[in-house]
């Protein structure tokens, strides 16, 4: 038996390898049925483009790296481990169809060959899993369920004043090639604050470290680059413009996407029950057989309804499929993407998405105003009409502004608002510029098909078990977030591979 993805004769079974196990492997291991049922040399044509056959000496089989990789994550194993397992196992060994004259790869084997396909690598395995599944049947088009979890960062999160120190020591040990005698006189500096500073409260620590920083910034502005040193300067630069994004989050507290590490400056603090620091891995998966369709890391303060359409759109356009339906959660409740899912212009995809409940329960909500169809005057409970609008810089916010004269007047003013304010101003009322959009979504939440819909919705909650807990993708491996998506697509590879046996077994049984 030979690799098909080159000549690699020395890796070759021999008839005492297959007759030692036949003699030692469990006829009902699971790792028979992954061998059989899945077309592992197809997954690994693919990744031939990453490896060169006219450099250095001949590698690996890829479809040997691949494997590993698959055994390392759906066991949770080191690269140390699962190599050292592949030493040892009879059966990891039979899966990897390794001789018994033969080492197992190396761990250093092993990272190098993550880094030879990157993202893009994992990415076209993941795609071909998808596309392998659904030569086979097992996808269908008619429901796509989304949801999201949170990916803690590899990371040891400083407090502030340590992110400030870790900071203004890197910028020092770039400005000592440059100008040894500035690096030198800023360490006196910061050797001073320290003094000062030591024992008292953060609150206080943190003004002159802050100015401290902000000094060796202005020093960066007004020094000149030479030519001998472009390297260096280019260097410090980059890492004055983080700099000035440190300096942006500790003097704003609104500002967006705070850094919470020098080592993975990818990683920002999010909410997802409880706050934490790292990414968002956002999927799609096919209600009828919970396989996952596709895969994305994101932000944490990035918008899950817009992911979704990506996710959506990316979807249809590798495969060149109509998907009819899909689920999201609340954080899918945005007017635009919603029009932009069912517009026949857009993806046409109906979607399902349930209803914001309004903050305000002893008034009349903001619902309960009638929109006209141009978007151009809104009506009150009690019939009365306002004109008077105004467009939110955003442009897709509406707010309308009734005449006190109407509300003085009116009988439901007690159950519309406390009571008027000094001004000409009655009640004020704020519409979505896709209001009609986010109706459609209310009406239709009210149905039975609705109701349907939402009981299918927690299969997807399972599958992302499967990937955060079972293929440990809770934790980042890695830092940087082209990384941890791909070590993301990697755990979104093995939970459908893992599925796919399970339904292809299953079938096989029903034909039985």
């Amino acid at each position: 038996m030979l690799a098909t993805c080159g000549d690699y004769r020395y890796y070759a079974l021999t008839q005492e390898d297959l007759d030692l196990f036949d003699r030692l492997l469990p006829y009902d291991h699971p790792l028979q049925d992954l061998f059989n049922l899945i077309d592992w040399e197809r997954l690994a044509g693919g990744l031939q483009p990453y490896f060169s056959d006219k450099r250095g000496c001949p590698s690996l089989p890829p479809i040997l790296w691949l494997k590993l990789e698959y055994l390392r994550c759906h066991y949770r194993l080191s690269d140390r481990e699962v190599c050292d397992r592949a030493s040892t196992d009879i059966a990891f060994r039979w899966y990897l169809q390794l001789p018994f004259r033969c080492d197992p790869p190396s761990a250093s084997g092993l990272c190098r060959f993550r880094s030879r396909l990157g993202l893009e690598g994992y990415q076209s395995v993941f795609d071909e899993v998808v596309r392998l599944a659904r030569e086979q049947g097992l996808i269908k088009d008619r429901m796509r369920l989304k949801d999201a979890s949170h990916v803690i960062a590899c990371v040891a999160i400083p407090v502030a004043v340590q992110l400030l120190g870790q900071l203004r020591d890197r910028l020092l040990c770039q400005i000592d090639p440059i100008a040894p005698e500035i690096s030198a006189g800023f360490r006196v500096a910061a050797a001073q604050i320290r003094e000062e500073t030591r024992g008292q409260k953060a609150e206080t620590q943190l003004p002159p470290r802050i100015q401290l920083l902000q000094d060796i910034l202005e020093w960066i502005d007004e020094e000149k680059p030479t030519t001998e040193l472009s390297d260096a300067w280019s260097q410090l630069v980059q890492t004055r413009q983080l700099a000035e994004k440190v300096l942006r989050d500790k003097t704003n507290p609104k500002e967006p996407e705070k850094i919470v590490s020098l080592v993975d400056t990818d990683a920002h603090r999010g909410r997802h029950g409880d706050y934490y620091d790292g990414y968002k891995v956002d999927i799609l998966v096919d209600a009828d057989s919970r396989l996952i369709t596709q895969i994305m890391v994101l932000s944490p303060t990035a918008s899950e309804a817009e992911s979704a359409y990506a996710m959506l759109s990316r979807e249809q356009e590798i495969y060149e499929n109509d998907i009819e339906n899909v689920s999201i959660d609340g954080a899918g409740w945005n007017g635009e993407i919603l029009e932009k899912l069912e517009s026949p212009e857009g993806l046409n995809i109906k979607a399902f998405v349930p209803p914001r409940r309004s903050s305000n329960t002893k008034y009349f909500a903001n619902t309960e105003f009638e929109l006209s169809a141009d978007n151009q005057s809104l009506t009150c409970p009690a019939g009365k009409t306002s004109t008077q609008r105004n467009v939110h810089k955003d442009g897709k916010r509406i707010c309308f502004r009734f005449p006190r004269t109407a509300c003085e007047t009116c009988l439901l003013l007690s159950a519309c608002m406390k009571g008027l304010k000094d001004g000409d101003a009655g009640r004020s009322v704020t519409k979505s510029h896709f209001e009609n959009s986010l109706d459609r979504m209310r009406r239709r939440s009210k149905g039975e098909e609705y109701k349907s819909v939402r009981h299918e919705h927690p299969a997807v909650e399972r599958t992302l078990n499967d990937v955060m807990n079972r293929c440990d993708g809770r934790h980042a491996r890695y830092r940087g977030q082209p990384k941890v998506n791909a070590q993301q697509l990697l755990c979104g590879t093995v939970s459908n591979i893992k599925q796919m046996v399970r339904l292809l077994l299953r079938g096989l049984s029903t034909e039985c």
